[in-house]
């Protein structure tokens, strides 16, 4: 097994980035290496000017940060359970794709994703977060794939 230092574990609060967690987790324990969630918010600054009945963008985006990290804080624990270390979660703001892609760099030694599956139209629609990662990914991309219900 390689070894893995640091590992970044992008989360979007599904079922299916759950699964990734909990695989990045135990990767992280069996190569005693760090674990950091991310958490991409799509909310972004605006392309238009100031409106004066409109919150400031920098205020909106720090309470929905804050409000992210409090509900990542069971994800926190039960990654830390499974890695049986200290887990840390970062949120920042953009298209989900590109800022995993942005933030991993060459700071993390393996990124872990989750693929929700989608085919067809809805693919094409959609995008695929998974996809994007590792396609631009400078370092390795493991991807979880949660088998869909039968």
């Amino acid at each position: 097994m390689p070894a893995w230092r640091r590992i970044l574990c992008a989360v979007d609060l599904s079922e299916p980035s759950r699964a990734a967690l909990r695989d990045a987790a135990q990767i992280a324990r069996d190569c005693n290496a760090e674990l950091t969630l991310l958490h991409v918010s799509k909310i972004g600054k605006p392309m238009t000017g100031a409106d004066p009945f409109v919150p400031d963008i920098d205020t909106v985006m720090r309470e929905d940060r804050e409000a992210l990290e409090a509900e990542l804080q069971p994800w926190r624990e039960e990654a830390a359970r499974i890695a049986d270390r200290a887990v840390t979660v970062t949120v920042v703001h953009g298209s989900p794709a590109e800022e995993i892609v942005k933030f991993a760099g060459e700071r993390f030694d393996l990124v872990v994703v989750a693929t929700h599956g989608r085919t067809g139209v809805r693919r094409l629609v959609l995008g695929s977060v998974a996809e994007h990662v590792v396609r631009e990914s400078s370092v390795p991309v493991l991807v979880v794939r949660v088998p869909a219900p039968k």
